[in-house]
């Protein structure tokens, strides 16, 4: 077939157009795989707030801590005394107050709640901004970041009260600091580099950190009755700082001088009042925490002093609680002892007066009543040991021994020449009487022959609450009163009996593996 030369062009022509066509979409096959292998996505679980749990041992003989939790005696006048017990959760950089201990930590994780605020921002390795988003949680949350593989920095700040501070993200991290006015903001914070890498599953795990601390304060007067506060203070609290989005730190430069912080409660009478949680801006310096108390009249400003560490959380119960009565060279509790098992917690009754539980040999918790728990066992009883122990402060208080109760028996029997008591110096130096009256429980007061009237709670009386041995029911009650002590082979009884007026008999008894008795403490 003969072409002419311009048919020859045209043809060559069109070779040339596909031949380019071909390569253009070749080309552009080529950068749209690119694009996509380069498009890698992020996952971010918001996996909640860590929170490090303080646990050390004890520290002295009047602060003694155990799972998280501090104790310390504080007097308040001459019939009462306060128990501060404080749980830190926070920071594992935790200090204590007068004790060289360092403590051990470990982290819970708790979910964020609903509705906290939070930005996820972006920054290369070199810390230049890529990219931010803002979010309102809800459960189950995951954001997603879609980025080109390479290393980066990812920075998340919440606050737990639902108020983002106001940050320009969109500037080099090293240059992002911004001004806190007040510790009002949970300001709550997480940093950490990422690979993401092409094919790979790219998450990022974020457990945030409260910056600043937190005091929460309860007064518990269940014990004595109804007391009333009044707003109370907490310092050391700066009025402003600067925080550094690089690293979370606070700077305290220029920060002012540090103030009180008002310490409000939203109730102020009754037996349990517990205060508003109050953040605070402390640069980890020695606080202290006043809260003025009245307990039957009496107002007095009840103090703890302690480190108040950034991050970290302090939860402090100031319990009150009749101070211990002394007599025989031992100071015996306030009250008998008291289990509930709802709350796994020992106290002393909320007066002297009182029966308290009625607790098996060797076993810590109280004999169940009326379900049939008529001998002692593991499942009802509990573990083996002093149920005296774990009352707060912990190990402060124990079992009286049989050696101890033959001296209280010695210090209320006359000698042949009598005693220096009145009005009959050649008979015990007890009392068998009604505490407070016939609606009040019969019982022995020891160190005195006549009735103390007013002064009932500073001398000691033992109840005639009688016991159970393999049963529910006690025959006991009016005419005998029994109370565990621990011996050198093992337990037995301090026993007493009488009848209203007279000054009774009190001796140490033997005591049934099955018998269930009441329990007066003896201090440390």
């Amino acid at each position: 077939m003969n072409y002419s030369k311009s048919n020859l062009i045209s043809l060559r022509g069109l070779v040339v157009f596909f031949a380019l066509f071909n390569l253009l979409v070749s080309a552009c096959q080529k950068d749209s795989a690119s694009n996509k292998i380069q498009e890698t996505v992020v996952k971010v679980n918001m996996s909640g707030v860590g929170n490090n749990v303080d646990i050390a041992t004890k520290s002295s003989t009047s602060a003694r801590r155990s799972s998280g939790t501090e104790t310390t005696i504080i007097p308040f006048n001459d019939e009462y005394s306060i128990v501060a017990s404080v749980k830190t959760v926070g920071s594992s950089n935790i200090s204590t107050t007068g004790s060289g201990n360092k403590a051990a930590v470990t982290e819970q994780v708790t979910a964020l709640k609903t509705g906290t605020q939070y930005t996820i921002a972006v920054y290369s390795s070199a810390g230049a901004y890529v990219t931010h988003q803002s979010f309102t949680y809800t459960a189950g949350q995951a954001p997603q970041f879609t980025l080109q593989p390479a290393n980066y920095t990812f920075v998340v700040v919440a606050s737990g009260n639902n108020t983002l501070p106001s940050i320009n993200f969109n500037q080099a991290l090293s240059a992002i600091n911004w001004n806190v006015p007040t510790a009002s903001m949970d300001v709550m914070y997480f940093k950490q580099a990422l690979n993401v890498q092409e094919g790979a599953a790219n998450i990022l795990d974020v457990i945030l950190k409260h910056k600043f601390t937190e005091v929460k304060v309860t007064v518990d007067t269940k014990a004595i009755g109804t007391s009333q506060v009044a707003t109370g203070t907490v310092t050391p609290n700066f009025p402003s700082v600067t925080f550094a989005l690089e690293n979370g730190t606070i700077d305290y430069t220029g920060a002012g001088s540090s103030t009180n912080a008002a310490l409000t409660f939203p109730t102020t009478s009754g037996t349990e009042l517990a205060s508003n949680p109050l953040l605070l801006l402390t640069q980890g310096q020695s606080g202290s925490i006043t809260v003025p108390v009245t307990i039957n009249g009496t107002t007095k400003p009840v103090n703890h002093t302690r480190i108040l560490t950034e991050g970290v959380s302090y939860e402090i119960t100031l319990r009150i609680q009749r101070n211990g009565i002394n007599i025989g060279g031992g100071t015996f509790s306030p009250g008998n002892l008291l289990y509930n098992p709802s709350t796994g917690e020992y106290s002393f009754a909320p007066s002297n007066g009182a029966r308290g539980d009625y607790f098996f040999s060797n076993y810590v918790k109280a004999k169940l009543m009326n379900v049939g728990n008529i001998a002692p066992n593991s499942t009802d009883n509990g573990t083996s040991g002093d149920p005296c122990a774990l009352v707060y402060p912990l190990d402060y208080w124990r079992l009286p021994t049989e050696a101890e109760a033959n001296t209280l028996i010695n210090a209320i029997t006359p000698p042949p020449t009598g005693g220096n008591w009145t009005p009959n110096p050649y008979q015990n130096n007890t009392l068998v009487d009604y505490f407070d009256g016939p609606t009040t429980d019969l019982g022995m007061f020891y160190g005195t022959q006549t009735h103390p009237a007013s002064n009932n709670e500073t001398y000691l009386f033992l109840g005639l609450g009688g016991y159970y041995e393999n049963t529910d029911q006690s025959g006991t009650v009016g005419t005998q009163g029994r109370f565990l002590l621990k011996s050198t082979t093992g337990y037995t009884s301090l026993l007493l009996t009488g009848t209203q007026g007279t000054t009774g008999f009190t001796q140490i008894a033997a005591l049934n593996q099955n018998a269930a008795v009441q329990v007066r403490c003896i201090k440390k």
